[in-house]
C-alpha cells in the first residue's frame, strides 16, 4: 500500500497527506494491511449491474456524499441520488 492510497481515502484528495492522525490513521493502515494480505477468496459470483436497478429502490435511503470525496465520485453519487428520489 502507497502514500498515494492512504493520501485518497483516508485524508481526501483535497486534503494535504497526513490531515487525519493518531488512533485513526494506525487503523487505517491496520485494516487496509490485513486486506492486502487477506487470500484470494477465489471466484467472484456474477453480479447484474446495480445502476439499472436503482430506479426500484422503494425505501427511504439515505445518501451520503462527502465534500472531500473526488469530484467525479460526487456526481456519481448525486445521480444515484436523483434516480432514487424518483420514486420515494
Amino acid at each position: 500500500m502507497g502514500r498515494l492510497d492512504v493520501w485518497m481515502w483516508l485524508d481526501g484528495p483535497s486534503a494535504e497527506e497526513g490531515r487525519v492522525q493518531g488512533p485513526a490513521r494506525e487503523l487505517f493502515l491496520d485494516m487496509n494491511a490485513h486486506a492486502l494480505r487477506a487470500l484470494d477468496p477465489g471466484e467472484q459470483a456474477e453480479i447484474s449491474p446495480a445502476w439499472p436497478r436503482l430506479a426500484a429502490i422503494a425505501a427511504p435511503t439515505l445518501m451520503m456524499i462527502g465534500r472531500l470525496d473526488v469530484e467525479d465520485v460526487q456526481v456519481v453519487d448525486e445521480q444515484a441520488a436523483a434516480i432514487i428520489r424518483v420514486l420515494v
